[in-house]
């Protein structure tokens, strides 16, 4: 019995042994396949949009001259509170000139590269021209002078920057005038104040320094049209000379913005 098993353990154990090779061999047939790894999700950082750098409110000062006034002289008498309706001129004209400040309250939006918004402002100092002529003429044409007390305008002004830190703008508005017109010289000299609503024009150039200061120049020409000015013969009269203020000048000022 024991001769008969031994050839059938013998075929088991070599079936073992080729089953065992074989299985490695079938797995190697169709290659390797490397595990898959799913790629780490990257979530993008939310895209960060710049506040625009001239968007706001602001406040300002500037220091300036202003120059070429043209107000010509002429003289026109009054009784009973009717022109006489004929002008005698002096020959003189009253140009008004001289230092002036500003003080300025605005706000601006920004749309891509335009810029724009309005602007209250105030000018104020020693604008003002005189004259004397002593030899003849008329009490009026003796002497003369034309001051401006105060200009406060409502401006628009709108423009283009250049590039991030430079605006270049126009300007149109209202202004008003307050103003003081003497006729005559020392003890007979008669002052009035009168006031003028009219416009404003004008352009400029404006740097920025950092976020919140920049520097800017400016021209303006302001045109009061015409008034009216009259001289009673005496203090409550309806009689007396009266003339045509023809108040206008330009101004040229360099200041510097605060934004908020």
């Amino acid at each position: 019995m024991i001769p008969l098993m031994e050839p059938v353990m013998i075929r088991n154990l070599r079936l073992a042994a080729l089953v065992t090779v074989a299985l490695p061999a079938a797995a190697l047939a169709g290659g390797y396949t490397p595990p898959v790894v799913e790629a780490p999700i990257v979530i993008a950082p939310s895209e960060q949009v710049a506040a625009p750098l001239w968007a706001g409110a602001y406040v300002g000062g500037a220091l300036g001259y202003a120059f070429n006034g043209d107000d010509r002289v002429g003289i026109e008498n009054v009784a009973g509170g009717v022109a006489a309706g004929s002008v005698t001129p002096s020959g003189h004209s009253l140009d008004v000139k001289g230092p002036a400040a500003s003080l300025a309250l605005g706000y601006r939006w920004q749309r891509n590269n335009f810029v724009f918004g309005p602007e209250l402002s105030v000018d104020f100092g020693k604008v003002e021209d005189d004259y004397e002529a002593v030899a003849g003429g008329s009490t009026f044409t003796d002497g003369g002078k034309s001051e401006v007390n105060h200009i406060i305008s409502l401006k628009f002004k709108g423009g283009t920057l250049m590039n991030e830190q430079t605006l270049v703008y126009g300007l149109a508005g209202v202004a008003y005038g307050d103003f003081t017109y003497t006729q005559g010289t020392g003890a007979g000299a008669q002052s009035v104040d009168y006031d003028a609503t009219r416009y404003v024009l004008g352009a400029g150039v404006e740097r920025k320094i950092n976020d919140r200061l920049s520097v800017f120049g400016e021209w303006n020409y302001y045109n009061f049209g015409k008034t009216d000015v009259f001289f009673p013969a005496s203090e409550g009269s309806d009689s007396g000379v009266q003339t045509v203020a023809t108040p206008e000048h330009h101004l040229i000022k360099i200041g510097l913005n605060y934004q908020f």
